[in-house]
This record gives structure tokens, C-alpha cells and sequence, in this order.
């Protein structure tokens, strides 16, 4: 078999396995993006230590309420601690909430 005709099964091969999980993923993202609805979220406001990677984020006070996923921490040193989100913009703490983690919970 030549590298050629290697390379494209390969690629066939790869495209199987990944396409079905990047369609369940897309929907995943979907069914995230479109959560706004914090109700049965015990939240409390966000401090400086709560900036950290990963650390998601609630603002439902907002006319539309939405959540952020920590990327980067942008002013790691400040009180006011400026973050970059999994959108690419930044954002800070005013009107930031993080969700109380139930010590009960598995």
C-alpha cells in the first residue's frame, strides 16, 4: 500500500471516530450555552480566590443571566481580578457568583 493510499484510510479511520464525539459535543455546548436557568444552584457572590482556571462563574443578575468558564487569570495579583473566559472576553467579579459545592454531595 503506498503512503498515500495509507494516509487516507487514516483519515477515514480518524474522521469515524471523531465526527460522532464532535456532534456530541456540539450538543453538549448547545445544551450549556442555552443553561441560564440557576434556580436549584445554591450561589454565593465571588471573591478574589474563587478567580482560578476552571472555576465557572454565574451572573444571574443579569437581564440575561449566563455563566463563564475561567481560561486565564488576567490580574493575578489584584483584588478586582480581571479574567479572560472560554469566550475569549474578559471579564471581572462585579456581579460574579460561584456555586456553593454541598460537602454532602459524592
Amino acid at each position: 500500500m503506498t503512503p498515500i493510499k495509507r494516509y487516507l484510510n487514516a483519515k477515514v479511520r480518524y474522521r469515524s471516530l471523531v465526527e460522532p464525539l464532535r456532534k456530541e459535543l456540539n450538543n453538549l455546548e448547545y445544551e450549556a450555552d442555552c443553561f441560564n436557568d440557576f434556580s436549584g444552584l445554591t450561589l454565593e457572590p465571588a471573591g478574589p480566590t474563587d478567580i482560578v482556571e476552571g472555576k465557572i462563574l454565574y451572573y444571574p443578575d443579569e437581564d440575561e443571566p449566563f455563566w463563564k468558564i475561567v481560561d486565564e487569570v488576567l490580574k493575578p495579583h489584584s483584588d478586582w481580578k480581571a479574567y479572560c473566559a472560554q469566550d475569549g472576553c474578559r471579564y471581572g467579579l462585579d456581579g460574579a457568583y460561584v456555586e456553593v459545592e454541598n460537602d454532602e454531595q459524592g
